[in-house]
């Protein structure tokens, strides 16, 4: 159960007395990271739902509110700012570590030791700022088994943010997210549409998973799929907005599922690198507070191995090794035409020709269209399957019928 007395003071020390719990190594027993379209997803969405509704009630100078996770990220005013707003004159552990830990997101923040910051440290910071929330949500809700889910919008079944997300009613709700205008090309995210709706070329695709350096796809991932879902969920003072993405609690989500195809990236040979620019990923240091309210100081090299993290994830993203394209064309429709339409009646079925601009209606009868092989078909079928052979086995083929 938790204990409302305890999740709604505000000091640091009633917080460090009575919210005690060991820090967990990186070497403990393996976790679970499950889809929030899967039982087990939602029933770890439940429990972080509770957790986030706790968290918003805890006062903003208690390092395990809402507020101050979220500014760990960045914040709407300067760092200063919100910590004079917050904290006033007075020098506090908590304000202390306020001062260490807000607005170090990477690579948009300059580390607090003035280090300039690097694009390469995206992926590690996001990852120990996932796996920081992750404790603290299992500090207050004593939920130890619990994992983050994550959002695969890559999955044309998850285009649209999840349903739990678009409750009113729930602390997971933001009414700030994405609305059409005849303006703007945006989904109405909170009405379900896919957040591509309305873009010719799919934003929502994976990266080349193979055959590039790590500072490639890192800067290709943040860049291109990470930056989209940002944007495309809610721009201006949403997720769209470096200071104010992570106060939606989508923002969790998504980059669980970043760090999902950072982690698949290794499954798939990708190496991570052990500095950058001549800086030692185990001197490179920044600060998070751990369940107890306290401080605590983590490397970037202490999550670069997989095999060193206390979590795995129930699927990985099929590997993309190179751009999709069209292995066979027809130059006039821009479509292979290997079957087509052959008109057919019966007292049972109404047939209508796939060519046919009408379309086909539904009614009380089946409808049924037969195909039959064309011209083309022996000649460009050889020719695929051409292609097929010459695929490596880590490939993918798309078949799109229309």
């Amino acid at each position: 159960m938790i204990d409302r007395r305890t999740l709604l003071l505000s000091s640091m020390s009633a917080v460090a007395a009575s919210l005690i719990a060991p820090k967990k190594s990186l070497a403990a027993p393996k976790y679970i990271r499950y889809s929030v379209a899967t039982p087990e997803g939602k029933n770890m969405l439940k429990i972080y739902a509770k957790a986030v509704a706790e968290m918003k009630k805890l006062d903003a100078q208690n390092p395990l509110s809402w507020t101050f996770q979220w500014f760990i990220h960045a914040s709407p005013k300067s760092k200063s700012d919100e910590i004079t707003k917050i904290f006033g004159s007075t020098v506090s552990d908590q304000q202390k570590l306020a001062l260490a830990s807000w607005y170090t997101c990477q690579p948009h923040a300059a580390q607090a030791d003035g280090k300039p910051t690097k694009s390469d440290y995206f992926l590690p910071w996001h990852r120990l700022y996932v796996l920081q929330l992750e404790e603290i949500v299992r500090q207050i809700t004593n939920e130890d088994k619990f994992t983050l889910p994550y959002w695969d919008y890559t999955n044309p079944a998850a285009y649209s943010i999840p349903p739990e997300f678009r409750d009113k009613t729930s602390p997971l709700y933001q009414d700030n997210r994405n609305k059409k205008t005849p303006l703007n090309k945006y989904a109405n995210v909170n009405a379900g549409e896919p957040l591509n709706k309305y873009y010719t070329q799919n934003p929502l695709v994976l990266p080349v998973m193979q055959g590039n350096t790590y500072a490639v796809f890192c800067d290709t991932l943040d860049q291109g799929l990470h930056g989209q879902v940002h944007v495309l969920t809610g721009n201006g003072d949403n997720m769209g907005w470096v200071p104010t993405a992570a106060g939606d609690p989508v923002f969790w989500l998504h980059h669980c599922n970043i760090d999902r195809i950072w982690y698949n990236w290794n499954a798939l040979g990708g190496v991570n690198p052990t500095e950058t620019d001549g800086i030692d990923w185990a001197d490179t240091k920044f600060t998070f507070p751990a369940p107890d309210g306290t401080a605590n100081v983590v490397a970037l090299n202490s999550v670069s191995s997989s095999s060193d993290l206390p979590y795995t994830y129930d699927s990985l993203p099929l590997p993309v090794k190179t751009a999709v394209k069209l292995v066979a064309q027809n130059t006039k429709t821009n479509t292979l035409t290997l079957m087509q339409s052959s008109a057919h009646h019966s007292n049972e079925t109404t047939t209508m020709a796939m060519h046919s601009d009408a379309g086909i209606k539904l009614g009380a009868k089946p409808t049924t269209v037969q195909l039959t092989p064309t011209s083309e078909t022996e000649t460009q079928s050889k020719r695929l399957f051409s292609e097929l052979k010459s695929a490596t086995p880590a490939g993918r083929l798309y078949l799109v019928l229309k």
